[in-house]
C-alpha cells in the first residue's frame, strides 16, 4: 500500500517537474518509462579541422552513478555533409568540409536519452611555395600559396597504364591533412587549366592527373606529356630539394614547403639545379660571379643531397619582364659550374640557365637539367 502511495507521489513531482521544465526532456522521459540512466559525450574537441578524424566517446550511468559500458550508444550529427559517422567504427567522426555541426549520442536501447554538443570544423589549410617548371619553360614561378584540404576526384582522370586499379575516390575522408596532390591540382586550376577529356589534345590549358586507383599520377601538364622526349620522360617532383619516394597523394603538405614540379626528359637522370650570385646589387661595369650546381637522382631518403658543380650550361638572362635569352655570344659554366657576368646597363636582371646533351632515343638534343630558381641582379648607374 505505501509503494503505491509513493509511486504516486513521485509520479506527480515528475509530472510537475516537466510541467515548469525542472528536468530536461529526454530525463523527464527516461524517468517515466521507469528508466533513469543518463548519457554525457566525454572530452569532445569545440574546434577541430576538416581532415581531423577524432574518435568521441560517451559515459552512460544508471542512476546510482554507476557507469554502463555494455550499453550500446548511436552517433548523428546535423550535417552529414559537413562531418558524419562511419558505421565501421562508433564514434569515429569524419570531417568534410568546414561549418558548425550539432553532434549526438543517444542510447541505443531508448534514444529519447541523449547528449548533443556544437562542434566548429574549420579548413584544412597548409602555406607552402610551388614552382612549376615545364620542359623547356616556367609554367608556374615560384610563389606563396594557401592550399586546403578539398575532394580533388572531380580534376582526376582515367589512368592509361596496365597497373590501373579500382579507384574509390579521392574524397577529403582519405586524407588526414592537403597533400601535393591538392596543391597541383589547386594551382593548375587557380592557372585557368582544367582535366583533359577524352579526345582532347595536349594544350597549354590542360593537365592529365590519372588515377590509377593506388595512387594519383601527373602524366601531363601544359603540353608537356610523359615519354614526349624519351622513355624514361616525365613528371617529378621535389619538396625542400628533396625527390619524395611516394606519390603525390602520400606525401602531406607542411607549412613553408618549397615545392617544385618539373619535367625531366631523362627522367631521374635530370639534374635538380641551383644558382646562386657572389653580390646581387651591382654598379654598371661590375663583375657578378655566378655558379650553378646540381644534383640527380635524388631519392628521399637523404641520398645525392650534395649539389656539384654543373658545368657546360648556357646562362639565361630576363631584362624588364621580357623571356629569357641566351647571350651573344652564349656565357658557358665552366667545370666550376661558374660564369662572370658584367651588365653594361642599369636594370633588374633574372639568371638562369639551360643544358642540352645528346638524346638517342629522341633523335637530337634534348634539356637535361632542371631550370634553377633564377636569381636577380640589380644593375644601377655609377
Amino acid at each position: 500500500m505505501k509503494s503505491r502511495v509513493w509511486k504516486s507521489i513521485f509520479s506527480l513531482l515528475l509530472t510537475i517537474s516537466m510541467v515548469l521544465g525542472l528536468l530536461p526532456s529526454s530525463m523527464a522521459a527516461a524517468e517515466a518509462n521507469g528508466n533513469s540512466h543518463t548519457i554525457t559525450i566525454q572530452h569532445a574537441p569545440s574546434v577541430i579541422k576538416v581532415g581531423d578524424k577524432p574518435v568521441l566517446q560517451a559515459r552512460v550511468l544508471d542512476a546510482n552513478g554507476d557507469e554502463l559500458s555494455e550499453e550500446a550508444v548511436v552517433w548523428s550529427t546535423d550535417n552529414p555533409e559537413c562531418a558524419a559517422f562511419t558505421p565501421q567504427h562508433p564514434g569515429k567522426l569524419l570531417t568534410l568540409k568546414e561549418g558548425t555541426i550539432s553532434v549526438t549520442a543517444s542510447l541505443e536501447s531508448n534514444q529519447t536519452i541523449r547528449d548533443t554538443i556544437d562542434i566548429k570544423v574549420e579548413p584544412n589549410i597548409k602555406e607552402v611555395y610551388m614552382r612549376i617548371e615545364g620542359y623547356d619553360r616556367t609554367i608556374f614561378p615560384r610563389t606563396k600559396v594557401q592550399i586546403p584540404l578539398y575532394d580533388i576526384s572531380a580534376d582526376l582522370g582515367k589512368a592509361s597504364g596496365s597497373s590501373s586499379g579500382t579507384s574509390n575516390g579521392w574524397s577529403v575522408d582519405k586524407f588526414n591533412n592537403p597533400t601535393n596532390a591538392h596543391a597541383i591540382v589547386k594551382v593548375l586550376r587557380d592557372l585557368g587549366m582544367s582535366q583533359i577529356k577524352d579526345n582532347e589534345e595536349d594544350t597549354p590549358d590542360k593537365f592529365d592527373f590519372q588515377d590509377y586507383g593506388w595512387g594519383l599520377y601527373i602524366a601531363m601538364i601544359g603540353g608537356d606529356r610523359e615519354f614526349d622526349h624519351s622513355g624514361m620522360s616525365g613528371w617529378m617532383y621535389a619538396v625542400n630539394d628533396t625527390l619524395p619516394s611516394v606519390g603525390s597523394q602520400g606525401r602531406d603538405l607542411e607549412d613553408g614547403d618549397d615545392i617544385v614540379w618539373y619535367y625531366g626528359a631523362f627522367g631521374f637522370d635530370n639534374v635538380y639545379t641551383k644558382i646562386s650570385a657572389n653580390k646581387t646589387h651591382v654598379q654598371m661595369g661590375e663583375e657578378v660571379r655566378m655558379k650553378l650546381t646540381g644534383a640527380s637522382s635524388m631519392d628521399g631518403l637523404g641520398n645525392d643531397k650534395v649539389f656539384l658543380p654543373v658545368s657546360n650550361a648556357t646562362i639565361l638572362i630576363k631584362e624588364g619582364g621580357a623571356e629569357y635569352k641566351g647571350k651573344e655570344p652564349a656565357v658557358i659554366t665552366d667545370e666550376k659550374g661558374e660564369v662572370t657576368l658584367v651588365f653594361n646597363k642599369p636594370g633588374t636582371y633574372e639568371i638562369s640557365a639551360v643544358r642540352y646533351r645528346a638524346n638517342e632515343s629522341y633523335g637530337e638534343e634534348t634539356i637535361d637539367i632542371v631550370r634553377p630558381y633564377p636569381v636577380t641582379i640589380t644593375v644601377a648607374s655609377p
